[in-house]
């Protein structure tokens, strides 16, 4: 039996070295790949509506939803466990083969990560809690996340401030 010889192929740098024949897989990622804003919201409508919120966990909640683009109910499961220096982890509603998936921020919400964790420690909030929680308490007394209609309710109260139609 033949002993399989290294390749003596030479490749210049930045270039792979191609040992296979066969021609290369085609990605199916999508060509896309910066979310973009709603239409007819510019950064600055936004970051009016976020300005408008009236305390500092409504606007914390805004901008986690501007910044990834993220489903309400995602973003009302964030813990702050789930915040990574760059990235957030958020449950992933769409595909239920992988329960979560990283979001990594945008350049102009570098700081969001250290807002939330100030946020979580200045309400000794313990990693697995809910980091938009409710005044009203769990069946076992713990913290509970505020509801995707008090959400929504929120939302909609800061767009209303700026007269800027959200949805």
């Amino acid at each position: 039996m033949a002993t399989p010889q290294p390749s003596t192929a030479l490749a210049l740098p930045g270039q792979r070295v191609r040992l296979d024949s066969r021609p290369p897989a085609r990605s199916v990622r999508s060509t896309q790949k910066h979310w973009q804003p709603p239409e007819g919201l510019s950064p600055d409508d936004v970051k009016s509506v976020i300005d408008a919120a009236t305390c500092e966990r409504d606007r914390l909640l805004l901008r986690v939803l501007w910044a990834t683009g993220a489903r309400i109910s995602e973003a009302l499961a964030l813990r702050p466990m789930d915040v990574q220096r760059d990235h957030l982890v958020l449950p992933n509603r769409k595909n239920p083969n992988l329960t979560v998936k990283r979001v990594y921020l945008p350049a102009g919400q570098a700081d969001l990560p250290g807002a939330l964790l100030v946020w979580a420690n200045e309400h000794g909030l313990r990693p697995q809690a809910p980091l938009f929680f409710s005044r009203k308490r769990g069946a076992d007394g713990g913290l509970k996340a505020i509801s995707r209609v008090q959400a929504w309710t929120i939302l909609k109260a800061a767009s209303e401030l700026v007269n800027i139609r959200v949805l």
